[in-house]
């Protein structure tokens, strides 16, 4: 991913916090053909690992194991439109937040390992709710479910991030900007508007 130093995000806990509320993400694997599937993930931050699951019809798992992976983590969007500088020779732009993990795929395709992430999975997203779901993977249904899915880690190796949010602005400029974004709900625009000003902070 092409990053411009003032985009650039090396902090470790700015990224896993980013990851956590963006964990939706894009498995690109290479083959014969590129191939991407869109999956649910967990992020392990103590070990630098990624969990995830997917359909063993997907045929993207097989004969994956042991190589390098590609995830791809997006986050709100929006576009820039010049008009909110009030400057002349300006452009329009898209401001955005990503992270991209780079690791090797390890298959788990023992049920008790299915389960366990599952559980986690299940555990972690039901947390958001005030009264949480559950499920009983000791019932007929669900171990059937669990012999049609294929459970995989991946141990990071790299990890790039890149928040484009107008850093290479003058302050000036980026709170016009953010005056902008907060008078349309486009694209996540509010949500860039936040991320912006953060950086303001900095």
């Amino acid at each position: 991913m092409y990053i411009p130093r003032a985009f650039e995000i090396q902090d470790k806990e700015q990224i896993f916090e980013f990851l956590k509320k963006n964990s939706f993400g894009m498995l690109v694997s290479n083959h014969d053909q590129l191939t991407v599937s869109h999956l649910p993930f967990l992020i392990d931050q103590k070990n630098m690992k990624c969990y995830g699951h997917m359909a063993k019809a997907n045929q993207q798992w097989k004969e994956l194991n042991g190589q390098e992976v590609l995830i791809v983590f997006q986050g709100p969007h929006a576009y820039i439109s010049p008009q909110w500088y009030n400057e002349e020779k300006t452009v329009p732009t898209w401001n955005y937040m990503s992270v991209h993990i780079y690791g090797d795929f390890i298959i788990q395709n023992q049920d008790e390992h299915v389960i366990e992430q599952l559980e986690s999975m299940v555990n972690t997203y039901e947390s958001a709710f005030e009264t949480h779901w559950k499920a009983d993977f000791s019932s007929d249904y669900n171990q059937n479910l669990v012999r049609h899915i294929v459970g995989f880690e991946i141990l990071i190796k790299d990890i790039q991030c890149k928040f484009k949010l107008g850093q290479n602005h003058p302050i000036k400029r980026r709170k016009n900007t953010i005056m902008g974004l907060r008078g349309t709900n486009q694209h996540e625009s509010s949500q860039i508007a936040d991320a912006m000003e953060k950086t303001l902070k900095k």
